[in-house]
């Protein structure tokens, strides 16, 4: 069994037990992701496998690096030296982000600065400071390797799946280039550069300015937070110096790109474009060998194409393969895939070896009826959106952490779609999406009214269709989101015409080429901000019409099932993707939610704990038989009292319990949101039970009273892992009564400590943040089932967390760091002491810079504005006006600047039902300000018509 397998295997044991419901109970007890099974990962295809085989050899550079941060606006040159001193660095791996609590110590599970233009207080021993030092500064990055040996008819290329989100890349001293975007591969050709046999080093500078001077999308949007660092593998790949290049460069074309121009039901003809580069002197005959493997892994259809290719040229060849009889198609209940397999010879020798995804299936939209039509079927769409954000590790989240959420996406929530979430995701995340099923909105990450460099927008949407464009997975492409300059929708068309263009609430830049909008479907349904742990009024009794307004789960519960009552439909509704899969990190403050920053629209929390409404949702979508009571009731207060129990299932008939004695059955359909509600049920100590059918398929959960909490319970998700420092353990905890009974509600303060070969990674000291309101800091502990996550410092030796609560007993898990044998190859990896390494240090704080309009900075409001429905434009903007020259009265001498404003806030209340929400307002704000700081008003008493026009640019959404 390869390493790779037996890694699957062991974390699918391992997650048995706390990611899905165990056979031998049938306790109800929440934990993290609830539901998601165990299916394994196929590495077979995965992109790992079938682009790096021999003869090309692929090794990860993602341990043993280097570290600094400093705050200075102007990156240095000078750590890119080989005689460089970064032995008091910190040694870190990757995937890696400086913008988390290992670096920063900033006491949030995202970022506690999640703005470059905000002031707050952060926790340094310089105390105040401003929140720039982690957006303007740059990250500095060093690695040392040796390539042992390289023959003259090969090369040496460095790939970077990901860094966040603009980079300088040097070897030994020398500038290979940049990189901007934070969500695309690139590579360098670093032949010329490496010294084989002695030691060679690799500098990265990374800066993560949101309104950078390149405007690198998506900038400021506000919708999600993106720490900076080199947050996805870095690969050395030797190759032969006749080869099919880089897949996925908006420098040149490489790879394949492969369609199926005809399939029929019998048969289908498939076209092959394949590039060849030669990087030998003189011009080279070469044989192309294409070959295509059924899901059975037997060849079936096969051609030589043989051509010369000239010196340095980056050759095109096409085949097409008439006839391949009996495809069978690729769907989100059987998600077939084949495989094209490109083979390169010269002179009778295999150079190079390269393996693509294949997926025979059609998907199309009835415009008229506004369904999607996949293999010739209407299929109804349930999908969802999902960031690449995890609590304390951001942006740089392990593998296994990224197949858990899609484990829990597909197989729990059963979602048949997906936007993972404007932009795209690392490799593995997409080779899932194709093996288990999942349609995908691949988007463009211009999100929000601001101003992109077209340059870059055209980059980045280009090197994202290049590297994923032979998936089947993938139904659609999107210009944008909620934007007035999208992603010009020719360049997708040029790209690749084969897919449908969509956009949502795109008004400017989208091109003529787009043919399917938030009209047809919405990307972004049944939105409302829930804090897990507040299940019902008792916890939190604000109830908000307001979707943006936090309340509690079991207010968003009902309103998902009243038309109107979640934003953009129902939970029965005819095509959605819902918004979201899991709480994020973003630059919004959400009103009563307990920490500013942190955006509580997933179905599950951020720790992936399920809300109320994930029952739902299964409810309605899950196939396999599933039966879940809203448990808040059922606790020791309650006793003596009657209350409704409500109960979830996609059974036809649920019968309740109280200690055995049956309290009615309730007939469960779609007419009544397969939810049902018992009336007055008496709250007795003991046991609680819902036994649904359906057919002869019979489902029960139990809920038992838990006493008074007397110990702590913490289940580690590995109880082996590899002694490297890129890996990571997630160790949840939960309150247990006498008996072992899950506590419900418990947040009582918890203290964690690590001893062996590990650190924390959140913080020690973990404090109930239910009664927060709007905080800058904090763990979002609202109650427990909740998680904290350790780190190995790359040595071997057993490890040990303890967690501890004043007053109940304390417990503790205990993991063996393994050590790890370097594998024979052609490069070879120093490893790093932590022998007299520092963490990151704080420098002084940046020294505040005068800004020329400072003074004309506009400023906040912090509650919504709802105007009487259909005013005249003329009396909105009038209101507007008005309200921006109250808050904000050093614009009295702007009077254009006000009105140009105003307008735009009046257009907005007129498409909203004269709603302004205080989140969208400053938004806006946040635009103005930008735009004064880059075009100063230099003392002059008026504006200028440029600058008048750029303050202006704020669109009506």
């Amino acid at each position: 069994m390869s390493r790779f397998n037996m890694n699957w295997a062991i974390l699918v044991l391992l997650f048995i037990f706390i990611g899905c419901k165990s056979n031998q109970s049938n306790l109800q007890e929440l934990k993290p992701w609830h539901s998601a099974g165990n299916k394994s990962v196929d590495e077979y295809y995965t992109t790992d496998f079938m682009t790096y085989q021999l003869p090309r050899e692929m090794v990860k550079l993602n341990e043993n690096w280097t570290f600094n941060f400093f705050p200075e606006e102007a990156d240095d040159k000078s750590f890119a030296s080989m005689n460089f001193d970064d032995s008091k660095w910190s040694a870190i791996s990757i995937p890696h982000s400086y913008q988390n609590y290992e670096t920063t110590r900033q006491e949030h599970p995202f970022i506690m600065n999640a703005s470059e233009e905000k002031k707050s207080f952060f926790r340094a021993k310089g105390g105040k400071g401003d929140v720039k030092y982690w957006y303007y500064g740059w990250g500095y990055y060093r690695k040392n390797f040796t390539v042992e040996e390289l023959a003259k008819n090969e090369r040496i290329f460095v790939e970077f799946e990901g860094v966040m989100k603009y980079c300088k890349v040097y070897l030994n001293g020398k500038y290979l280039g940049e990189h901007k975007g934070g969500f695309n591969a690139f590579y360098f050709d670093i032949t010329d550069f490496i010294t084989v046999g002695k030691e060679n080093v690799l500098a990265v500078a990374v800066n993560n300015r949101l309104n950078d001077k390149h405007r690198i999308p998506p900038m400021q949007s506000g919708n999600q937070t993106h720490s900076g660092g080199i947050y996805r593998d870095v690969k050395l790949v030797k190759k032969s110096d006749v080869y099919i290049p880089f897949q996925g460069s908006a420098a040149h074309e490489g790879g394949t790109f492969i369609t199926v121009p005809r399939l029929d039901e019998n048969s289908a003809d498939v076209n092959v474009r394949t590039w060849i580069k030669n990087d030998q002197k003189d011009k080279t005959a070469v044989e192309l060998v294409t070959k295509i493997e059924s899901p059975e892994r037997v060849i079936i259809a096969e051609q030589r194409s043989s051509v010369e290719v000239a010196s340095k040229e980056n050759k095109e060849l096409t085949q097409l393969f008439q006839n391949i009889e009996n495809p069978i198609r690729w769907s989100v209940d059987s998600p077939q895939q084949y495989k094209v397999i490109s083979e390169v010879f010269v002179d009778g020798k295999k150079v190079d070896y390269y393996e693509s995804p294949l997926g025979f299936r059609t998907f199309a939209w009835d415009y008229t009826d506004n369904w999607g039509i996949l293999n010739g079927k209407k299929i109804h769409i349930h999908g969802t959106n999902r960031t690449q954000c995890f609590p304390w590790v951001n942006n740089a989240i392990p593998d296994w952490m990224d197949v858990m959420d899609m484990r829990d996406v597909k197989f729990g929530q059963d979602h048949n779609f997906i936007r993972p979430n404007i932009h795209a995701n690392k490799p593995l995340i997409h080779d899932l999406f194709d093996q288990w099923g999942v349609m995908v909105n691949l988007s463009s990450p211009m999100i929000k009214n601001i101003d992109f460099d077209e340059e870059v927008q055209k980059q980045m949407v280009t090197e994202a269709i290049r590297r994923h464009r032979n998936r089947p997975s993938i139904v659609m492409y999107s210009t944008g989101n909620e934007t007035n300059d999208g992603a010009d929708s020719k360049w997708i068309h040029e790209e690749d015409s084969t897919r449908i263009i969509t956009a949502r609430h795109v008004h400017g830049g989208e091109g003529d080429y787009v043919d399917h909008t938030d009209a047809n479907m919405d990307m972004e349904n049944l939105l409302r901000c829930t804090v897990r742990g507040w299940t019902h009024d008792d916890v939190f009794d604000i109830n908000p019409s307001n979707n943006q307004h936090t309340g509690n789960e079991e207010f968003q519960h009902k309103q998902a099932r009243v038309m109107g009552g979640s934003q953009r439909g129902r939970i029965d509704m005819h095509n959605g993707n819902m918004w979201m899969y899991c709480d994020d990190g973003a630059i919004r403050v959400y009103k009563h939610a307990p920490l500013k920053w942190v955006n509580p629209k997933g179905w599950v929390d951020v720790y992936r704990v399920p809300k109320y409404l994930y029952f739902l949702w299964q409810a309605h979508y899950h196939e396999e038989p599933m039966v879940f009571i809203h448990q808040h009731f059922w606790q020791e207060k309650y006793v003596g009292e009657q209350k409704d129990i409500i109960v979830d299932s996609n059974c036809d008939e649920v019968e309740l319990f109280v200690n055995g004695e049956s309290k009615g059955k309730l007939q469960l359909n779609a007419e009544n949101f397969h939810t049902g509600t018992f009336k007055g049920v008496d709250i007795e100590e003991g046991e609680l039970k819902a036994v649904a059918t359906r057919g002869k398929e019979k489902v029960e959960t139990i809920v038992k009273m838990a006493k008074k909490p007397a110990a702590l319970k913490l289940t580690a998700s590995h109880q082996q892992i590899d002694a490297l420092r890129s890996s990571v353990v997630m160790l949840t905890v939960d309150a247990r009564d006498e008996n072992g009974i899950q506590v419900q509600a418990f947040n009582q303060p918890l203290k964690w400590s690590v001893s062996g070969p590990a650190k924390l990674i959140a913080p020690e000291k973990w404090t109930t943040d239910i009664h927060k309101r709007s905080d800058n800091s904090g763990v979002w502990y609202i109650a427990a089932p909740v998680a904290n996550f350790i780190r190995s410092t790359g040595k071997p030796g057993t490890i040990k967390v303890k967690v501890e609560s004043e007053g109940l007993l304390s417990a503790e898990v205990e993991l063996e760091a393994i050590g790890v044998m370097e594998t024979s190859s052609f490069v070879s990896q120093p490893r790093l002491s932590n022998t007299g390494r520092k963490e990151v240090e704080w420098k002084a704080a940046l020294k505040e810079v005068k800004e020329e309009n400072a003074s004309l900075r506009m400023n906040y409001i912090f509650k919504d504005i709802q105007l009487t429905p259909g005013n005249a434009l003329k009396s909105d903007k009038a209101y507007f006006q008005n309200l921006i020259l109250k808050e904000n009265p050093q614009l009295k001498k702007h009077p254009k600047l006000v009105g140009g404003i105003a307008n735009n806030f009046a257009q907005h209340v007129s498409k909203k039902a004269g709603l302004l929400v205080n989140d969208d307002y400053n938004f806006m704000v946040d635009q103005v300000n930008e735009y004064l700081k880059l075009f100063p008003v230099e003392g002059k008493k008026k504006m200028s018509q440029k600058q008048l026009q750029m303050l202006t640019k704020l669109s009506n959404e």
